[in-house]
């Protein structure tokens, strides 16, 4: 969560009670749209590859769920 702040200007949270280590929160103020989307996840797509862990494919998933809603 560190680096998604200092290097993004991002800022998650973790679950709480049953969810937590299970789930993120993504704090948002006011609307939101899908580049807004976009931005977040290749931001965590990015700290996760930093981390040396295989991360691809959130953006293009987030997208097609967008479109078909």
């Amino acid at each position: 969560m560190k680096r998604l702040r200092e290097t993004h200007g991002m800022v998650i949270a973790g679950g709480q009670d049953r969810l937590k280590g299970k789930i993120i929160r993504v704090g948002h103020m006011g609307a939101y749209d899908l580049a807004d989307i976009d931005a977040l996840l290749a931001a965590l797509e990015e700290c996760v590859a930093a981390l040396g862990r295989p991360a691809s494919g959130a953006v293009t998933a987030a997208r097609t769920a967008w479109e078909r809603a």
